[in-house]
């Protein structure tokens, strides 16, 4: 019970924040400088490759820099992987980034959007840094969104019981359309508003063919939805009766054949046959944060101190290959 009732404080509090922040003047020009060694460490760092593996944004989330309590300070760190055991930071987007929650690259992997604290989306030029374009979808969201394979659409998680995702129209915001759980009957609404929001989407993975989409309750349950007719199917069903935030992230492999996905609980990376729905523990996963290195069957996880990147092989979990990632003085966007 006491567990149940932290994690439904801090829903509440993440999900109230964004209406008491102050909302940052959007004027789309400002670029600042700030120190990066003051950035990355402490906090919960979060990473995000492009889809052509060549780059690599990390960010913390709304938790500490350095000692202080700072949710509003989230520049986002942009490396250059062309070769994964050497990266090259290129620069720091900066400025209207500070409220920076969600990160996603386009399909081409040339543009950069972010998700905001005050609830819209920022287009970044990914080579330059170079401010673009903004988006308001109107309403409050969750951080976790990506784009289908063909450019045409974003996926973003929804909050609420009734596990939605929205297909969102890049250019401009547009609700395209809205995957949802279809319930049968008054019971079953009933029995899914109950559980509230400890029953919303938390993660989410698109998969390589752009034909589902696959999300992970706070309960731990996997579910994948047929992007053509909305129809769900339950891939793994947790056996817990407590919200614990247990899946923070989930990745298709390249051939969408496995769904890697973290268990924070146990501190385990696993490897779900998207088949079967049989999986297998691959090895430690301390954060539960990471992502697949396209091309190369390989997967990239950030270390706590954002000063380190592992490079591990799913078959050879035990033979991973850890590199650290630069981190000089100030970089100016």
């Amino acid at each position: 019970m006491q567990r149940w009732k932290i994690t439904l404080i801090l829903i509440l509090v993440f999900a109230l924040a964004p209406l008491s922040l102050p909302v940052r003047a959007q004027d789309g020009a400002t670029i600042t400088t700030i120190s990066v060694p003051d950035v990355l460490p402490g906090g919960g760092t979060r990473l995000r490759l492009s889809p052509d593996g060549r780059y690599l944004a990390v960010w913390t989330e709304p938790a500490i820099v350095g000692d202080v309590p700072s949710p509003l300070y989230m520049p986002i760190h942009l490396y250059d992987l062309s070769d994964p055991a050497a990266p090259k930071e290129m620069l720091l987007v900066a400025g209207h980034t500070d409220h920076t929650m969600g990160v996603a690259f386009s399909p081409d992997s040339a543009q950069l959007v972010t998700y905001q604290r005050n609830s819209q989306f920022f287009v970044w030029e990914t080579a330059s840094g170079a401010f673009q374009k903004q988006f308001f979808p109107g309403v409050l969201g969750s951080a976790v969104f990506d784009f289908l394979p063909d450019g045409g659409s974003i996926a973003w998680l929804l909050p609420g019981p009734m596990q939605q995702t929205a297909l969102l129209n890049p250019e401009d915001g547009s609700y395209e359309r809205i995957l949802a759980r279809r319930l049968a009957t008054f019971a079953e609404l009933t029995t899914q508003g109950e559980r509230s929001i400890p029953a919303s989407l938390v993660a989410l993975a698109v998969a390589p063919d752009g034909k589902h989409v696959a999300t992970a309750t706070m309960y731990g349950d996997i579910l994948v939805w047929d992007v053509e007719t909305g129809e769900m199917l339950p891939l793994l069903i947790s056996p817990d009766t407590v919200p614990g935030l247990e899946v923070r992230t989930l990745a298709y492999s390249d051939d969408g054949a496995t769904l890697y996905f973290s268990n924070n609980r146990d501190e385990m990376l696993f490897a779900l046959d998207v088949a079967s729905g049989a999986d297998s523990e691959i090895g430690a996963a301390p954060l539960g944060l990471f992502a697949v290195l396209p091309g190369t069957g390989k997967l990239v996880m950030v270390g706590a101190d954002g000063a380190s990147l592992s490079i591990v092989d799913p078959a050879d979990p035990m033979g991973g290959q850890e590199v650290a990632l630069p981190i000089t003085g100030d970089i100016t966007a």
